[in-house]
């Protein structure tokens, strides 16, 4: 009996788990990056500062600065109608359309030719995204 009921207790560990992200890469200001310079990267979702990496060929850059233009509406009907944190759902569609993520970096240095950009933050994780880098 005592053998049985050892082999009928179960684990209750709980397991939480998270929707990881992937974050889109549009587009680069400029769209040639210049070693040592800044450079402005259009991408979603960005979170802050503080939990985002951006590499250039596992060469970290320095981030600068995220910004979140014409996006409170947006933010306001993603929570009221509960949208996943990844994407704009279909309902928020309209007040979504303004909304718009950007992410400033210093390109590191020493770097030129084709090289892949990757965005990592607390939401996900970015596609390698292909851009020329040139030596100023």
């Amino acid at each position: 009996m005592i053998l049985l009921s050892l082999l009928l207790a179960c684990d209750s560990t709980e397991y939480v788990t998270t929707q990881r992200c992937s974050i889109d890469i549009v587009d680069t200001v400029p769209a040639e990056a210049i070693s040592g310079e800044a450079l402005v990267i259009s991408a979603y979702p960005l979170t802050e500062t503080w939990d985002t990496l951006v590499s250039f060929d596992n060469q970290e850059a320095e981030v600068i600065n995220i910004t979140k233009e014409e996006c409170n509406d947006c933010s306001e009907c993603r929570e009221l109608n509960r949208c996943t944190v990844c994407d704009y759902c279909d309902v928020c569609a309209s007040s979504c359309d303004t909304c718009a993520h950007s992410v400033e970096v210093i390109v590191p240095e020493l770097l030129s030719g084709s090289t892949d950009l990757l965005i990592h933050n607390a939401q996900g994780s970015s596609d390698p995204y292909s851009i020329s880098i040139r030596q100023e």
